[in-house]
């Protein structure tokens, strides 16, 4: 009998320890992406970037900018004329919100390949939605270029089921990917 207690006791301390390794362990809800910029910084040229787009598409960039100048993340986005990588809203397309395009990768710079993209916001999409919903896509578009890629649960802006209108900038699951792309 004293056995079975004995037993029972160290059964239920080791359910106990597993229980609290659970609860602790953290979740992540980001995804890495290998085709992030492989800069010091991210560059980019908004000289295409529709007038009734400027104000979503600069809250995105200060949004991330902002995490950056409290040393959440370890890169910022710099905006130029004179940068390759560009952002473009006068697109029109019938399937998607935003896209992150690849233009030149070099494997080199593994894990972030990318040494040139575009950014394409969807005007057939996007015209009718509200600034804080462009602000939404422009971020999300923006964590593709930091490393983070689509993920279709938790909360997240790059969460491509999320709700625009709601989560329209870097949530804590994007800072940490960001974090988890750079230090791997």
């Amino acid at each position: 009998m004293n056995k079975r207690k004995n037993l029972y006791t160290i059964v239920m301390i080791l359910l106990a320890i597993s229980f609290v390794f659970v609860i602790s362990s953290p979740a992540f809800a980001y995804k890495l992406f290998t085709k992030g910029f492989f800069g010091q910084d991210v560059p980019i040229n908004t000289v295409e970037v529709h007038s009734t787009y400027l104000t979503p598409v600069n809250n995105a960039i200060n949004n991330w900018n902002f995490h950056h100048s409290i040393g959440a993340i370890p890169r910022k986005i710099i905006v130029g004329g004179a940068f390759k990588n560009r952002f473009i809203t006068d697109y029109f397309a019938t399937d998607w919100p935003g896209l992150y395009g690849i233009v030149k990768q070099d494997q080199a710079y593994y894990p972030h390949t990318t040494t040139e993209f575009v950014i394409l916001l969807n005007r057939t999409h996007l015209d009718s939605q509200s600034a804080t919903v462009r602000q939404s896509v422009a971020a999300h578009e923006f964590g593709h270029s930091f490393g983070l890629d689509d993920i279709t649960s938790g909360i997240a802006i790059m969460n491509i089921n999320r709700n625009r209108s709601s989560i329209y900038t870097a949530q804590q699951d994007d800072i940490n990917g960001v974090k988890a792309s750079w230090n791997r």
